[in-house]
């Protein structure tokens, strides 16, 4: 009965690990891939700006396909691996806010070559790759901006943007009522490598920010 108990609870964990996965990054993609094609309907697109729509949802397929190949190799992304947090981080701001959003710009100073221990290197990346899929569905920003530093032995992720902005207040109050995947996979990831979520409106903007203190698994390779 032991052995039966811990073979459903490993079985369920994969599961709810594959879930997260496929939510956070394949369905992200496609999420981003069909707000483009939804795009090319608006009559008041110009041509070239139909076609960018186009091939930024071909792209971002094409991407979807790739990460599906990851999944059943690696859970972690391929590009996190291979390049690192702060290029992961760009790549993926880069891919949903593109024709989404007018401007995106991205800062680190984090040396090229910084990566952290694998698990807190998923985890802070998908809850990035959450917030900004929120972000653009929910919010509509035009400008974007995402700036990644290593501050007090620990990592600062600061998003910024000109869409519709939460307090601190009104994302408590989201994260203590949601049902959905998504908010349910940000707390989680957070509760994983203790991780604090704080968001500010401002008179012009919004800020989200997300911060590990006490960093001490970060190698170079």
């Amino acid at each position: 009965n032991d052995k039966l108990a811990l073979t459903v609870a490993t079985q369920e964990s994969e599961r709810g690990k594959i879930a997260r996965i496929l939510h956070d990054d394949f369905g992200a993609l496609l999420s981003m891939a069909q707000k483009n094609l939804q795009l090319i309907d608006q009559t008041d697109l110009t041509e070239p700006m139909q076609q960018t729509a186009l091939h930024n949802a071909s792209e971002l397929i094409q991407q979807s396909i790739e990460e599906i190949r990851t999944i059943s190799k690696d859970l972690t992304p391929f590009y996190l691996k291979k390049f690192g947090l702060a290029k992961g981080l760009e790549r993926m701001g880069q891919q949903k806010t593109n024709a989404l959003s007018e401007k995106f710009i991205f800062v680190s100073d984090l040396p090229e070559f910084s990566v952290l221990e694998e698990q807190t290197m998923t985890h802070f990346f998908y809850i990035a790759s959450e917030l900004m899929t929120n972000l653009i569905k929910h919010s509509h920003p035009k400008s974007v901006r995402m700036e990644l530093n290593d501050a007090n032995e620990g990592l600062q992720l600061l998003i910024e943007h000109d869409g519709i902005a939460l307090t601190q207040q009104e994302f408590e109050v989201l994260q203590a009522t949601s049902t959905g995947l998504g908010m349910q996979n940000i707390s989680y990831r957070c509760a994983q490598i203790q991780a604090r979520l704080s968001f500010e409106r401002l008179a012009n903007k919004g800020q989200i920010y997300l911060v590990i203190q006490n960093l001490t698994h970060a190698t170079t390779i």
